[in-house]
């Protein structure tokens, strides 16, 4: 049944998934090789970041629910809202495995990513540990400020008692140099103590931030695998050449798509081609092997209900994940704490690519 077809879909999902995957690599890497400075390419990643964000939220409203929708109330009959409270639970699975990872890592900030782009801003929460770090040091400093004059007025009242040393103690060359030496100590110390403060601080949390930016991007990834996953599965069950030939010519198009925006975050996060490589060559056979699935399945039989009911289940999960990720790690980076109109504006173009993919004749 279709096998021949099935077979080539097979290799066509992945050479277009994979070579898609690693069109960003090759286009910053070009980049790179030109005069275009850091500053200017990291403003162009940022742009394609947001792109793809928007391509991602369009996938996920307008792709991943309609579907996961579709296959809950076709296969599980309830007048409860399953597929709302399986996409909820999805969303909350990420959400508590972002905190328990951060937990065991001593604590991770959640709120905010640097990413090395400029106009990001600081995190809220980094923002309040430092200033609670620098009010501690400031009343250090006070408290031992009001100790020195505590104890520069006794030493007065004491001189009086004691002429010889009073003389010594009111000498002007004395005095400057008890003055120089305290101004020298409060100059000192106050920078080496807000210094100590400001590098901990730093390192840590561009450390933090790096780990936690990786553990979305690869969550994001393993959404879009189960749904690809099961979009392979659509081709392997149809029965004709001609079924098999209509889904993998509008399942391409989408997966170049989508494969480019996840090779454009994988590049980000991983910064090694050979660990963007590998994990491309993973992302790009999730397709074929569902198709092999497919096939196996048509060929041998099995039961729809139970392949049904599990489709539908996974699929609302996968797609709460996708929603927590798209904005959370994509979206959230890109756009919180700076106002610019021409990320909101390749944001939409991105959602409109996707509203124009859907407008394609779908073939079920």
């Amino acid at each position: 049944m279709a096998a021949s077809a099935k077979i080539a879909s097979f290799f066509i999902l992945f050479v277009m998934t994979f070579s898609f995957g690693l069109l960003p690599y090759v286009m910053l890497k070009f980049l790179n090789r030109t005069r275009f400075s850091k500053q200017r390419i990291e403003y162009v990643i940022s742009m394609l970041n947001c792109l793809s964000g928007g391509v991602f939220f369009g996938t996920a409203i307008l792709h991943l629910l309609p579907e996961a929708m579709e296959q809950v109330t076709e296969h599980i009959e309830s007048d409860y809202p399953v597929t709302s409270a399986l996409v909820g639970a999805g969303f909350l699975l990420v959400l508590s495995v972002e905190h328990i990872v951060g937990s065991y890592h001593g604590g991770l900030s959640f709120h905010g990513h640097s990413h090395n782009h400029q106009e990001h801003g600081q995190p809220f929460q980094r923002l309040d540990e430092e200033d609670i770090q620098k009010d501690t040091v400031k009343n250090q400093l006070s408290n031992s400020l009001s100790n020195s004059k505590e104890a520069t007025a006794t030493r007065i009242s004491y001189s009086k008692t004691n002429p010889s040393e009073e003389a010594e103690s009111s000498s002007p060359s004395s005095n400057r140099q008890l003055k120089s030496k305290q101004v020298l100590s409060q100059n000192n110390a106050e920078p080496d103590v807000n210094i100590t403060v400001g590098e901990t601080t730093d390192s840590t949390s561009a450390y933090d931030e790096e780990k936690l930016s990786k553990l979305r991007t690869i969550i994001l990834v393993l959404a879009l695998s189960l749904h690809m996953l099961f979009e392979g599965l659509a081709v392997g069950l149809q029965e004709t050449n001609q079924d098999v030939w209509e889904l993998v010519g509008i399942l391409t198009l989408h997966k170049c798509l989508v494969a480019f925006s996840a090779g454009l975050q994988l590049e980000e996060a991983l910064h090694s081609f050979m660990k963007l490589l590998i994990s491309m060559i993973g992302f790009s056979l999730v397709a074929p092997i569902g198709v092999g699935i497919g096939f196996m399945v048509t060929e041998y039989g099995g039961d729809g209900q139970a392949q049904g009911i599990a489709s539908g289940v996974l699929q609302s999960l996968a797609t709460g994940t996708f929603f927590y990720v798209t904005f959370f790690e994509i979206l959230q980076k890109e756009l919180a704490n700076t106002y610019n109109l021409l990320k909101v504006f390749f944001t939409v173009i991105g959602f409109l690519v996707v509203i124009g993919v859907q407008f394609m004749p779908d073939k079920d």
